[in-house]
Formats: structure tokens, sequence, C-alpha cells
């Protein structure tokens, strides 16, 4: 991911790996970085980032996860400062666990951020800010016994 699309966020609400966020609003300057707060998406947002895995955190139930995690479940507590990747600047390849996804992902449809959810909504259109989807139902290693637990992903690149 090229270092101009990193950006930090801090949660205002417990979020996971995958989550979408809106960026609207920069709350610190910490060591000379920008740290925006990352909100749920809403009518008029134009700033969008997707929150990536940066290490082990904990479990949706609190417990630190034991031996190969699967890194679907980890959840990150409102106040933690994040790692994100914008949306909408640069074609950027992603696999989303299906979870992540409101409807049914299509080949040739576009995932885009929804006002009011966390999670990329399957669109027939382009939109300003989306993801092209390029394959569904792809079997994507995600940690789990021996990191051989896989979940169902969708392959999709920013537009």
């Amino acid at each position: 991911v090229p270092a101009i699309l990193a950006v930090n966020v801090q949660a205002e609400e417990e979020l996971k790996a995958g989550d979408v966020v809106a960026i609207n609003t920069l709350v610190d300057t910490p060591d000379n970085r920008e740290v925006y707060a990352a909100t749920m998406p809403a009518d008029g947002d134009i700033r969008y980032a997707i929150i990536v895995n940066q290490g082990i955190e904990e479990l949706a139930d609190g417990r630190r996860p034991e031996g190969q995690p699967n890194f679907t479940t980890f959840t990150y507590k409102a106040g933690t400062t994040l790692h994100a990747v914008m949306l909408g600047y640069a074609p950027v390849p992603f696999a989303i666990s299906d979870n992540q996804i409101e409807g049914t992902a299509e080949v040739g449809k576009f995932l885009a951020p929804a006002a009011g959810s966390h999670k990329l909504a399957v669109v027939d259109a382009k939109a300003d800010v989306c993801l092209a989807i390029e394959k569904v139902a792809v079997e994507t290693p995600m940690g789990g016994l021996f990191g051989m637990t896989a979940e169902k992903t969708t392959f999709a690149t920013v537009l």
C-alpha cells in the first residue's frame, strides 16, 4: 500500500479489521502524525478508509487470542489508534471477508461505503468511492489451526 494512502484513525466505538469508517475530522497530531476520528459513515461523507489488521488485539469476548487465531475475529476498543487505508485515491486490491459485505457479491458489481454501516454494500453502478468486484467466494487463509483456517472472501480493487 503506498504510504500516501495509509492513515491513522482513532476508533470512536469498537471496530474490527475490514470495517469502513468515515475520516472527516483531524483529532490529534502526535509525533508529527495526523490522526483522524473514525466515525460511522453518513450521508454527505466524502473521505473513507478501511481498517486493516495491525497485530493481535483481542477477541470479541475480551480474551487475547492463543495459538494461531483467526484474524477476522480481532476487535479494537474505542479510543485505540488504528491503521487504515484510504479508499478512492489509487487502485489498491483487497481480500474482504464476506462477513464485511452487505448483500451478495457478484463479479462485475461494485462495493461502496453505506451510510449507517461499517460494511461495504454491493451496488450495481460505480460510485464516487468504490471497489470493483473481481472474484467471489475465494477461500483465503486467515489464521486458525496451524494458519490453515480459511474464510470466504471477495477480491476487489479500489477504483
